[in-house]
């Protein structure tokens, strides 16, 4: 977990991690128990838990899942049970002998597997594992779908750039991860933690940035807030745009923003809210920390990008 949580690790190479060594660990011997939700409850659970390790808590997972291209588990493994299925038969061993003339018990692995197929395509006929598991995943995402997993579906036909950017401005890390949780689920502004119990209540209705009686909201703090236009105008410095330029970024919200443009424009969106999160968010935490709650839980939005 300290890899997935660490400030100095880039996003795209926490997804390397969670891809190329945490899924492939789960993963191991899951063909031979099938796709029954027993069977992949406590693996799904873990590889939630590395998401959120990354992105944090209070994000849409089926987003999430999406930007990090991690199908859910169950998807996963209907796709190696399909794989192993078509490639054992092929062997010149026992094992090929045996699925040749598989015997007809019903527990029998050749059955099992015949079944969960079935189960998982609704007896359509797919060309390969890999479609097996796309149609899985669509199929999972569907069973319930968060509020901030439907905006994302809505604008990012694709997944975004966060993470390939992510690895090419590294020194901009905590500043990506406040991005993709816009993208992904929802910013820690005031109203969300006073709701979570973490900071008090009197803070629903105030805005640390400019110190007045208003909701903090993510538009607020990027666009509007008086506190951060310092932070705004820094961030236009460096991406050289000028403040009329970005002026109607944010006309249509954040999901727009970025999802509805050419790939140079995108490039320069992305990098200009990474600088202004990198520059704010320390400062915002710092105002916040009084207003917190004793009996909270220590840490969550507090240490939210910069690790243990």
């Amino acid at each position: 977990m300290r890899t997935l949580q660490s400030p100095f690790v880039p996003l795209y190479h926490k997804a390397l991690v969670i891809r190329g060594i945490i899924t492939p660990s789960i993963m191991y011997g899951k063909e031979v128990g099938g796709c029954a939700a027993a069977a992949v409850i406590e693996g799904q659970r873990c590889l939630n838990r590395a998401l959120r390790a990354v992105v944090g808590r209070r994000i849409a997972l089926n987003a999430v899942r999406r930007e990090f291209g991690i199908p859910p588990l169950k998807a996963l493994v209907a796709g190696a049970i399909a794989r192993a299925e078509s490639r054992l038969k092929k062997k010149k061993t026992t094992i090929g002998q045996l699925l040749e003339t598989p015997s007809k018990g019903r527990n029998t692995w050749v059955s099992i597997a015949s079944r969960e197929l079935k189960r998982m395509s609704k007896g359509v006929p797919f060309e390969n594992p890999k479609t097996l598991v796309e149609t899985v995943w669509k199929q999972e995402e569907n069973k319930k779908i968060a509020a901030a997993a439907e905006i994302y579906a809505e604008h990012f036909t694709e997944k975004s750039s966060v993470l390939t950017l992510s690895a090419i401005y590294p020194e901009l890390n905590s500043g990506w991860r406040q991005v993709l949780r816009i993208i992904c689920g929802y910013y820690w502004t005031c109203p969300v933690l006073v709701k979570a119990k973490i900071i008090q209540e009197e803070m629903k209705e105030f805005c640390p940035g400019c110190q007045s009686k208003i909701e903090e909201t993510a538009t607020h703090i990027v666009w509007d807030c008086p506190g951060w236009q310092r932070d705004r105008i820094n961030a236009d410095t460096k991406v050289e745009i000028t403040s009329s330029e970005r002026s109607g970024w944010g006309a249509n919200g954040f999901h727009h923003m970025l999802g509805t443009c050419d790939e140079s424009e995108k490039e320069k969106r992305y990098v200009w809210l990474a600088l202004f999160f990198k520059s704010v968010e320390p400062k915002r935490r710092a105002r916040l920390g009084p207003f917190q709650l004793q009996n909270s839980r220590r840490g969550r939005p507090f240490t939210d990008g910069q690790g243990n």
